[in-house]
């Protein structure tokens, strides 16, 4: 378990009260995994049924189809945080007894980046809940990418592999082949280097870690993924796309698609923003999720369209 403070991305301080929130947190995700496991309904649909997380607000509903079968750990935890119940009165601020409830229930869409994609806030304590990254490099072509040219290595250099090293490793000695980049870069200054190295090679250079035999899924318009804290880990923060996002493969962990209510996305995406440097991609007046749970149906019922009757 490590405990971290999303709030402001720092390791917690060796203060008492810092000490007693990383403990409650470890307590409340160990809580979660015990309380979620002895609820008396499915919070996993069978391997006949199609798994739906149902987001309602009072824009409307988003209906996301998840598929476990893309990182099959990952999916099934967060199914069984969908459903809950995880509420633990003693971890979160004092306020009226509140019912069992799923994990978005009551959680904002608190990023937005306009036109671009919007994510669900996490619940507190952020690090309570971590889930580890499942994606497949081969399935996703990133070993028949490649850098073809000067120019793109410059802009990878510049935009992927500089800034990565520079706010994480700073003047540290460098692992493996990222360190042997950075030497051929202050020797030359040019990163020629990078000419004919995969996505991959690129990606791993950078800590990313692959599993084989997962068919994974790329950033495309309507995906959804889990929104990482680090290489290797992710929060159960929803994060959907409103664009392709092809430099995002390979880095962000794609458990499904938006089958119905993109255009409600979409609405959220381009709410006003708070004016503040420090929140400018924080909706002015986030949109909150009313409801949120899993629905298992059938493939012939996912298939059919809802009538006027049957809404």
């Amino acid at each position: 378990m490590k405990c971290i403070d999303l709030g402001n991305k720092r390791p917690f301080t060796s203060t008492r009260r810092s000490v007693l929130l990383c403990i409650g947190a470890t307590i409340l995700a160990v809580g979660v995994t015990n309380t979620v496991a002895s609820t008396d309904q499915p919070t996993v649909c069978n391997s006949s049924q199609r798994s739906f997380i149902i987001l309602e607000t009072y824009d409307g509903s988003i209906e996301i189809e998840v598929f476990p079968e893309v990182a099959p750990e990952a999916v099934a935890q967060l199914l069984r945080l969908v459903e809950g119940p995880i509420y633990r009165d003693d971890f979160i601020a004092s306020g009226p007894e509140r019912d069992p409830a799923g994990y978005f229930d009551g959680l904002l869409f608190g990023y937005a980046l306009p036109g671009t994609e919007i994510a669900t806030s996490i619940r507190p304590p952020g690090a309570a809940i971590l889930i580890r990254m499942q994606i497949d490099a081969t399935a996703l072509g990133l070993e028949d990418r490649r850098v073809e040219s000067s120019a793109e290595a410059m802009d990878v250099w510049q935009h992927e592999i500089l800034p990565y090293d520079t706010s994480i490793h700073g003047r540290k000695e460098r692992p493996g082949l990222l360190g042997e980049w950075m030497a051929e870069w202050q020797e030359t200054m040019r990163p020629d280097f990078l000419l004919g190295a995969t996505q991959k090679e690129i990606n791993e250079a950078l800590g990313y870690m692959y599993q084989s035999g997962l068919p994974s899924l790329p950033v495309r318009r309507g995906s959804v993924g889990l929104r990482r804290i680090s290489k290797e880990w992710s929060t159960p923060a929803l994060i959907i796309a409103l664009t392709d996002r092809p430099e995002l493969d390979g880095r962000r962990m794609i458990i499904g698609e938006v089958t119905t209510g993109l255009e409600i996305v979409e609405h959220i995406s381009r709410r006003r923003l708070t004016p503040t440097k420090s929140e400018s991609n924080r909706p002015l007046v986030p949109v909150r999720i009313t409801d949120g749970h899993l629905e298992c149906r059938s493939a012939s019922e996912a298939e059919l369209p809802i009538t006027k009757e049957d809404s």
